[in-house]
């Protein structure tokens, strides 16, 4: 319901419009040819600009290809994103060895300013793959791992490429056969 204010011989009364239905169903901002148009330059981008085992990796047991940080760097260039970092959350316990970063990464159109994405990732010293290892040795890597799954998970979602690429390996139970990415 939208409010009018009007003037009857100098007083002033107010008025309830109803709003149409129409009027708050939001519309695309784009059409669905312009959408389709899109995707297939960013398919074209990946297929002809990046490249395997560097911008993207395939991990054994995941059909998806994950993207890599060089990969996010092209896309952030090619979409003209400006990132912003900032950290969230950290644990440092010298003490216990135990270090935790939680990240999150901005992505800014440079055009227009607006806000594209945000991204959140974190790392910690007693993951899988640093469990074993100088966790005093590996602060800055910790720092910078959770500064890239930051980056990626904001590209994942201001291209719109999660259809394309995938981030949560972590999350996936792989097996022992190797799979073939969709093409």
């Amino acid at each position: 319901t939208e409010i009018e204010t009007v003037a009857v011989d100098n007083d002033k009364i107010t008025k309830l419009i109803p709003v149409k239905a129409n009027d708050v169903v939001p519309e695309f901002a784009i059409t669905i040819s312009e959408a389709r148009q899109r995707t297939k330059m960013l398919q074209k981008f990946v297929k002809d600009m990046m490249i395997a085992d560097v911008d993207y990796g395939i991990i054994k047991g995941c059909v998806k290809p994950s993207l890599l940080k060089p990969g996010a760097e092209k896309l952030c260039e090619i979409f003209g994103f400006s990132k912003q970092v900032e950290i969230l959350n950290r644990i440092e316990d010298w003490d216990k060895g135990l270090f935790h970063y939680e990240v999150k990464v901005i992505l800014t159109n440079k055009r227009s300013g607006v806000i594209e994405a945000e991204g959140i990732g974190c790392c910690n010293s007693r993951e899988k793959k640093f469990k074993n290892q100088d966790s005093f040795s590996i602060v800055n890597t910790l720092l910078k791992m959770a500064k890239k799954r930051a980056l990626v998970d904001a590209v994942l979602s201001a291209t719109r490429s999660s259809g394309l690429f995938t981030q949560d390996i972590e999350e996936m139970n792989f097996n022992d056969e190797p799979q073939t990415p969709k093409s």
